[in-house]
């Protein structure tokens, strides 16, 4: 949102993380695409740990 809000202000140069960089790909992503990627995420997670669900 700050990179948002520096882009409507007119700014030239944000002083961001990197972390944060890393996340801008997800910039206007389809927020339903975004939530199922990270349930799959979770679960592929739980079942390389050995949990079962």
């Amino acid at each position: 949102m700050n990179i948002e809000h520096a882009e409507a202000a007119g700014c030239d140069i944000i002083t961001v993380t990197h972390e944060i960089l890393k996340k801008l790909k997800l910039f206007g992503k389809d927020l339903t695409e975004l939530s199922l990627e990270t349930v799959k995420m979770f679960h592929n997670d739980a079942a390389a740990a050995g949990y079962r669900l």
